[in-house]
């Protein structure tokens, strides 16, 4: 007997006489609670395969066995790997799987893009070329003889060539700071500009800027980047200096970031023109 795991099964003896008692066993050790003439699983668990028989008692004592039957329980497909988020720029492939477990007989995959069927019948799916049209949510369906899963939500976001400052809003502490300039969907040939928005003057030309020496005053930092291909991006990064800190860290935690603030603004002087949780 063969069936999917959570299906009913049902396994009889017939007797010619009245009166017997029964006891069903599986390989070897008696199932608690079949003692009748039917034995009954109502919904059959992967543990509960095996070989079965029962025992038939007469009236006057006499015990005989019947002939083993075996019980398979199929176990259930299940995802061992789920398909996970996922950023591409246009024009670049990008790929989505699944790995399954368990499961019985063939089996069939089926993916969805926005609740509609893309692709073959592949625990992969994959494009190479991206485009806007392909971004949004997707989840793959898999059959096999007991039933089907489906998969956890993928979101696919398809990117534009863009670019941002890290940080880009920070408070000067004691460590001189560092800003990166964070670069999606480029060539790989890029260019870097710099630039202080308050002075006009040109900064520096790497991925990165060290801000030594320190700045005096609250100054505004622009990165250009220009990409052959793509054109320009810009960012920019503010950061905000207290003209009374003397150079000290303001909550004295080494760190150069915002919470500074709580600590710097009763002491900035002046109006200041944003406000502090």
């Amino acid at each position: 007997t063969t069936v999917c795991q959570g299906e009913r099964v049902e396994m009889s003896v017939e007797t010619v006489q009245v009166g017997m008692s029964y006891q069903w066993f599986r390989d070897g050790v008696a199932v608690e609670g079949q003692t009748g003439a039917t034995l009954v699983l109502e919904a059959a668990a992967f543990e509960e395969a095996g070989s079965y028989h029962v025992e038939v008692t007469g009236c006057g004592g006499v015990t005989v066995a019947s002939n083993a039957t075996d019980l398979t329980v199929f176990e259930p497909v299940s995802f061992a790997v789920q398909p996970v988020n996922t950023n591409s720029c246009e024009g670049e492939p990008f790929t989505l799987a699944v790995e399954v477990a368990g499961g019985t007989g063939t089996l069939t995959y089926q993916w969805f893009h926005n609740d509609q069927p893309v692709g073959n019948d592949s625990p992969v799916y994959n494009v190479e070329n991206a485009s806007i049209a392909d971004k949004g949510e997707y989840n793959c369906v898999v059959t096999d003889d007991c039933g089907t899963i489906t998969s956890m939500t993928s979101r696919v976001r398809i990117l534009d060539y863009i670019s941002f400052v890290n940080p880009g809003l920070v408070a000067q502490g004691l460590d001189p700071i560092t800003l990166t300039a964070l670069v999606f969907c480029d060539t790989g040939n890029v260019t870097y500009e710099w630039r202080n928005e308050f002075t006009g003057d040109i900064e520096g030309t790497d991925p990165t800027l060290l801000l030594v020496p320190e700045p005096t005053e609250t100054t505004l930092y622009r990165l250009t980047v220009t990409d052959p291909v793509n054109g320009v991006s810009t960012a920019f990064s503010l950061v905000l200096v207290n003209p009374n800190s003397n150079g000290e860290d303001p909550n004295g935690d080494n760190e150069n970031t915002v919470e500074d603030l709580h600590f710097v603004v009763p002491n900035w002087g002046g109006e200041s023109d944003f406000e502090v949780d």
